[in-house]
């Protein structure tokens, strides 16, 4: 006669939640084969809204990775942990960065999650905005730390913050649960951390903004900008703007690209909960910033975007890199600056590697597929650059490009396929690197891919 054995694992950081834990526990034992057909619901709900349904010769090569892209998310999450973690998140990685939440990994996470659990990805959101302002000083106000630290690592990482996506993970949050109690929350949020860009991070005040980082520090405004060696960085200083904020001495093209979609964004939220004046100022400042950015970024006689030096005649910074993928993807460049930059997506001498997109243009003296943010390909950059093509309808090329990557990248279609997805890839040959089981890395696949691909989710805003 068979016999079933069941146990329960939980961890705890003081004596409530190890109560808590233990009535959970004695719950489950109350009715544990109900327990597990719950979770075997909970599951194929995850699913189906991922990958809707499988055809009679099984999952396709986007399913499969779909499917996987959700494990991956899950296997990551992790349960609200003291005062240190107040909401449920996911880390980037379980084995690769486990002690700690970082901002610009939370917003990507919740912009994917949002596709299968939105309760999920809205504590994602609020996890962060936790910790938003709470460090000593003026120029903290406002501010979302890089990084929450996790037990044992408890302590926020307050000397930079990462790059503005805040308001495109809420949008997609509320696209995908239509929660207006969380909108009404998040939503000064939101504001105040917008702001605060333009206070503590325009040294010249000039409506354009910069990396930068709370001391004398160029290590961490290179973290503020999530691209630790970027080679556009090789040559950057520091500017003092306060005693407790500092600036690059150039602009950053990726950087107000995004801020150029959150102000959209910011206006469509502001829709949604009935603030006219704020869609109004919001869609103004968008249009305004996107005429001065398009002038200021674009190299004409490349045919591409780049950082610049602070000053009017400033020079262009660096080779050819993935920050150029933004102005696409948000929709700043115009219909002939997206023609050009396509070019240079399209050549094998620079992007159109066997997996597409590198992170930096590999004709560039700097290229080192091993590099890091020196040549490495980034799924969040392919996301930006893929995203940025389907925008300006070159559809056909992005969708080339999706399934380039799909079926040269290992652990996608190539080599094993329950192989982890990993934070980069080998641009030349396709081979994985760094961490594994990276969030970002799902949450991007979970996009470009199966239902995400289908619903146009790549660029919408709720």
């Amino acid at each position: 006669e068979g016999m079933s054995l069941y146990y329960t694992v939980s961890f705890s950081l003081n004596a409530s939640e190890h109560e808590a834990a233990r009535r959970e526990s004695d719950a489950f034992f109350e009715a544990p084969e109900a327990q597990f057909v719950a979770s075997e619901a909970r599951w194929e709900g995850y699913l189906h809204r991922v990958i809707g349904k499988v055809g009679a010769a099984g999952p396709t090569l986007d399913q499969r990775i779909a499917a996987k892209a959700v494990c991956t998310l899950v296997l990551n999450w992790r349960s609200a942990a003291g005062a240190a973690l107040l909401h449920d998140a996911c880390v980037p990685s379980i084995t690769g960065f486990s002690n700690g939440i970082w901002s610009w990994d939370s917003w990507k996470h919740a912009a994917g999650i949002a596709l299968f659990d939105p309760t999920l990805a809205a504590s994602q959101v609020q996890a962060m905005f936790d910790h938003q302002g709470k460090q000593h000083g003026a120029a903290f106000a406002g501010m979302v730390p890089d990084k929450v630290g996790l037990p044992p690592d408890v302590g926020d990482s307050w000397g930079n913050s990462k790059p503005p996506l805040a308001a495109w993970a809420v949008s997609l949050v509320y696209l995908g649960g239509k929660d207006k109690a969380f909108l009404r929350e998040v939503f000064p949020k939101l504001e105040l951390y917008h702001r605060w860009w333009y206070k503590w991070r325009d040294h010249d005040h000039n409506g354009l903004c910069e990396f930068g980082s709370s001391g004398n520090n160029t290590m961490e405004m290179k973290w503020e900008s999530g691209m630790d060696n970027a080679p556009r960085f090789d040559n950057a200083s520091m500017l003092k703007n306060s005693a407790q904020a500092w600036s690059a001495n150039q602009e950053s093209v990726d950087l107000n690209s995004f801020l150029y979609l959150e102000k959209r964004t910011l206006a469509v939220l502001a829709g949604h909960l009935g603030n006219a004046s704020a869609v109004a100022a919001y869609t103004a400042e968008a249009e305004e910033l996107r005429k001065v950015a398009q002038d200021r970024f674009y190299d004409e006689k490349r045919g591409y975007f780049f950082d610049r030096r602070l000053g009017p005649d400033g020079a262009f910074m660096g080779p050819m890199g993935c920050e150029g993928f933004a102005p696409l993807w948000t929709g700043l460049a115009s219909d002939a600056q997206a023609a050009r930059v396509r070019q240079h997506l399209l050549d094998p001498t620079k992007f159109r590697t066997r997996v597409p997109f590198p992170c930096v243009a590999v004709d560039a003296p700097q290229f080192d597929a091993h590099g890091y943010w020196r040549g490495p390909v980034w799924l969040d950059q392919v996301y930006f650059a893929v995203s940025g093509l389907r925008r300006y309808g070159y559809i056909g090329d992005a969708e080339r490009a999706v399934t380039e990557l799909t079926s040269s990248a290992v652990g996608l279609g190539r080599g094993d396929p329950a192989a982890p997805f990993t934070e980069n890839y080998d641009p030349l040959t396709g081979d994985s690197r760094g961490a594994e089981w990276f969030g970002w890395s799902a949450a991007h696949l979970l996009l470009m891919t199966a239902r995400g691909h289908e619903q146009g989710w790549e660029y919408r805003t709720a």
